[in-house]
């Protein structure tokens, strides 16, 4: 059943892409991206996580890219995108968020991990740097 709900949230999700407003591209580095994560294999109880690396995210509509994540990415808005995906043994949905008032960026992933992965079920969320870039 839980196939079923990823599959409609998905769906839900991407034809929003048919009605999103067009946006100007935008290109931003994320660094220092920390903050907690909870994962089964730590009963849920709160764990400090963080990116070891900066990501360059490119809002870009459909061609929306974050790093080298795998995931499909598509822009939701002018300063935020979503991206998600699923796998025999993974569901995975993630957003990132730009405040370019602050200089802010956020970062929420929610993973669900089947059969001898369900240890890596769970989810976290991080702020950031953004510091604008130029798209390559």
């Amino acid at each position: 059943m839980r196939d079923v709900y990823a599959l409609m949230a998905a769906i839900g999700l991407f034809s929003l892409s048919a009605h999103a407003q067009q946006y100007p591209a935008s290109c931003w580095m994320l660094h220092d991206l920390s903050g907690v994560g909870y994962f089964q294999d730590d009963g849920y109880s709160p764990q400090i996580d963080k990116f070891s690396k900066p990501l360059r995210l490119i809002l870009n509509g459909d061609g929306t890219t974050v790093g080298e994540d795998s995931l499909a990415m598509m822009q939701l808005d002018e300063f935020m995108a979503v991206g998600m995906g699923k796998t025999d043994t993974f569901t995975t949905v993630e957003t990132y968020q730009v405040d370019p008032t602050l200089g802010v960026a956020l970062y929420t992933k929610a993973i669900y991990g089947k059969s001898e992965f369900s240890n890596m079920t769970g989810a976290r969320t991080f702020t950031g740097r953004a510091v604008r870039c130029q798209a390559k």
